[in-house]
């Protein structure tokens, strides 16, 4: 149940914060003199359509497509195994969790509208126009003062 009477649909548990900072966190691990974050800020969004690794963030085991062993890396190889490639590989993959959920939730695409809502989805700046690319959804975001999920969704409900 949702607000005003409606339904509302969703996929729980897709990895987010608490995953990239693992994984940016490992980078720290081997030089904490570098700011992975602002490395990653700096990936463009032709980057992040090329990059060729496969990445299952689901490291925790309540995530959404964790598997029986957890997260992993695929596709590793000598040309493509490189900082730039891993970083793009990770915002292509963190992206591509949400455009799964989405065509779970709209398997007839009868949505045409996706809102983004939650600090990450404001911090990363190429996941509007990626999503957009990738889904064929108009995408919006919530405005920063409604950055944090819930107030989000409580904004959001009044427009429904």
């Amino acid at each position: 149940p949702f607000f005003g009477g409606k339904n509302l649909s969703v996929v729980i548990h897709i990895p987010s914060g608490r995953v990239l900072n693992k994984f940016i966190g490992f980078l720290n691990e081997i030089n904490p003199d570098k700011d992975f974050w602002k490395e990653l800020d700096e990936i463009s969004l032709e980057e992040i359509k090329n990059s060729t690794l496969k990445i299952n963030l689901a490291l925790f085991g309540s995530a959404f497509g964790y598997e029986k062993c957890g997260g992993f890396i695929q596709n590793l190889n000598e040309e493509n195994f490189n900082l730039r490639n891993y970083l793009a590989s990770i915002l292509r993959c963190y992206a591509n969790q949400y455009a799964n959920a989405i065509k779970q939730l709209s398997p007839n695409e009868k949505y045409t509208k996706i809102i983004l809502s939650g600090g990450i989805s404001n911090k990363l700046k190429f996941l509007k126009n990626y999503l957009h690319d990738v889904t064929g959804y108009d995408v919006e975001r919530v405005k920063p003062e409604f950055d944090e999920t819930f107030s989000g969704l409580k904004k959001l409900s009044k427009n429904i």
